[in-house]
């Protein structure tokens, strides 16, 4: 699930299912810069972030603390990352619990 916010109606704690995947939030102790924010604007302007996601060989170990989560992104451009991350996570993840898992029970995962 993808929430996106206005920076200044953010008041931390999130709650447990929630997750802040953004660049920080000036003046904020709380929204520090996270590990899933996109570089691809900065360090990497001629990737979108898909391209960036596609090139990481840790991709599934790198968005597995995300799964279940919901991604909570405050940049608010039309074209946010928070829901690549999402559909990433749902997507490789989900497939490699199902893959690795012999007890797996799609029903525990909304039915997939």
């Amino acid at each position: 699930m993808v929430h996106h916010a206005d920076p200044s109606a953010l008041a931390p704690p999130l709650a447990p299912t929630e997750i802040y995947v953004g660049m920080g939030i000036e003046g904020s102790e709380y929204f520090t810069p996270s590990p899933w924010l996109d570089p691809s604007a900065i360090l990497f302007p001629f990737l979108s972030f898909e391209e960036y996601l596609d090139g990481r060989a840790d991709a599934i170990n790198w968005l597995a603390p995300l799964y279940g989560r919901t991604v909570v992104g405050t940049c608010g451009r039309s074209e946010c990352h928070t829901r690549a991350l999402a559909e990433q996570v749902n997507d490789l993840v989900y497939w490699r619990i199902r893959c690795t898992n012999p007890n797996f029970s799609a029903q525990y995962f909304g039915g997939r």
